[in-house]
């Protein structure tokens, strides 16, 4: 009978043993965890289902476990106590490459998440950096387009005139660069662009032909004048520019032989107000091309084209 007994106890506790479920290999990845460790008293036993994923292999074997786990869960009213896990959730994790010292492939590709959103940061840093740069030099992107297409508009009419009555100077009064040098250059640049012999688009081409910029604000005129050698024999630009700025009384900011920049600002005490300034100054260069019969009075004209009409539609002045 005492041998029966051993066995029956042996028996009983193999039986315990096997219920009883040990740690699976699955909690060395999973993420931290709060199991509660309830007293003895009001327990409810309550069972876990827990599915874990493994790839055994480079190759992409995937060995899927499940494991069940049976536990008491306390009442309410019964006083627990609490033990964390510690153990780190990878997700999918590639055996092979943990025993060779690799990266997880989870951590590859976070790390390549990580390299995109460090690179769309400095884009837009870069970005932010360009835009006061733009701002810095005062000019709006409007007017910068509306003076190029002022300037472009000119240009077309300066050749048109030029192919039609052979005048080679003029002076021009813009009316969207209000007195600022920077707009004034936009225009230039729009009247001096390349006109292509098969484009449909004609504004410009005015490159070959000489010309003065004038623009007037309330509180200051500004000249600019271009001379190209194509038309340097026929005149300088020191001669248009001495002869022009002897009426403005400005100041000379910047000459040589193909370019200059005049500044005459406001001054009340003399009664020299922009505007009066501008229509002086362009009479004062009208003088000295006429002198040097580079304008083409209405009496020398041989044909019925109306050139005092053409300049005044198109704000221009010989």
């Amino acid at each position: 009978r005492g041998c029966e007994d051993i066995a029956r106890v042996l028996s009983d506790v193999r039986e315990r043993d096997e219920k009883t479920p040990t740690q699976p290999l699955h909690n060395l990845f999973t993420s931290p965890t709060t199991t509660t460790h309830p007293t003895h008293a009001a327990m409810a036993e309550v069972t876990r289902t827990t599915t874990v994923t493994v790839t055994t292999s480079p190759a992409g074997v995937v060995t899927t476990t499940t494991v069940t786990e049976a536990f008491a869960e306390p009442q309410a009213s019964v006083p627990t106590s609490t033990k964390t896990d510690t153990s780190t959730d990878v997700g999918t994790v590639d055996v092979a490459a943990i025993g060779s010292g690799a990266a997880p492939a989870a951590s590859k590709k976070q790390s390549k998440k990580a390299a995109k959103k460090a690179a769309k940061k400095e884009a837009k840093k870069e970005t932010k950096k360009e835009e006061p740069a733009a701002e810095a030099g005062g000019l709006d992107p409007k007017l910068v387009k509306k003076a190029f297409k002022e300037g472009g508009k000119k240009g077309q009419d300066l050749s048109g005139m030029a192919d039609m009555g052979g005048i080679s100077f003029f002076h021009v009064a813009l009316e969207s660069c209000d007195g600022d040098f920077a707009l004034v250059e936009e225009a230039m640049k729009g009247a001096n662009q390349v006109v292509a012999p098969d484009s449909e688009e004609r504004k410009g081409g005015a490159g070959h032909l000489g010309k003065m910029f004038l623009s007037a604000s309330v509180k200051q005129l500004v000249i600019m004048v271009h001379v190209p050698e194509a038309v340097r024999e026929k005149m300088t630009l020191d001669e248009w520019v001495e002869a022009v700025n002897a009426e403005v009384k400005g100041e000379i900011l910047e000459k040589n032989e193909e370019y200059a920049k005049i500044i005459a600002p406001l001054d009340e005490s003399k009664e020299r107000f922009p505007l009066k300034m501008r229509d002086a100054g362009i009479n004062a260069g009208f003088a000295l091309l006429r002198s040097k019969k580079l304008v083409m009075d209405d009496d020398d004209s041989d044909d019925d084209v109306d050139y005092s009409a053409l300049q005044d539609a198109a704000g221009i002045e010989w």
